[in-house]
């Protein structure tokens, strides 16, 4: 598809507003797809307006990582950061999805605020969630000095100690890992993690 199947896809989206949200989003993913220039400025006010649909305005979010990811990375991060108070916005897990596409396709750091939100106890759990496992998609020093404060947090929560873990098996040398793995288990109160890290070591360490 060229940019014409953009254009018309556009064209559809603007002529018939009173579609179901899941056709004008699924234009509006064509539109981004094949004609980003067209659209970039309308996704961008459709994320930050409190009048269109929010599912509409959650998929906008990614349409605008593939379309425009400097853009993106632009408009995206301060919501990430600081969300506006007395309006909704689509679920901060959502839009720092987005905002991780597009930070990884321009080469952005993203490091910074992954741990930042990741360590974070006063973010929602599923945005320290989306955080943990994102910081597990690359090598990073920042990055696992996070991880490795999250691992051993005992009392703290435990899925995200988990999530922690298991993103620094995808990013720490085998040695390292086991290592780190054995240091935390003797220390661990927790029997349940003392458990999950044994079967950390069974599945990781020879």
């Amino acid at each position: 598809l060229g940019p014409e199947a953009g254009t018309e896809a556009f064209r559809v989206y603007n002529d018939r507003p009173n579609t179901f949200p899941e056709v004008r989003s699924g234009l509006l993913d064509v539109a981004a797809h094949t004609h980003p220039e067209l659209v970039t400025d309308h996704l961008i006010e459709v994320i930050g307006e409190f009048g269109p649909d929010l599912h509409l305005r959650t998929r906008a979010c990614r349409y605008l990582a593939v379309a425009a990811p400097e853009r993106a990375v632009e408009v995206l991060e301060p919501l990430v950061i600081r969300p506006p108070s007395g309006r909704t916005y689509p679920e901060g897990e959502r839009i720092l999805r987005a905002w991780d596409e597009a930070a990884q396709k321009i080469g952005h750091d993203r490091a910074p605020l992954l741990c930042a939100l990741a360590t974070d106890t006063s973010r929602k759990m599923d945005l320290r969630h989306a955080a943990t496992r994102a910081l597990g998609t690359f090598r990073n020093t920042q990055g696992r000095q996070a991880l490795e404060l999250l691992m051993v947090q005992s009392g703290g929560n435990t899925y995200v100690r988990r999530l922690a873990t298991q993103s620094l098996i995808k990013t720490v040398p085998e040695d390292e890992l086991c290592n780190l793995v054995r240091r935390v288990i003797e220390r661990e109160s927790d029997v349940s993690f003392q458990i999950f890290l044994d079967n950390v070591l069974q599945e990781n360490c020879r």
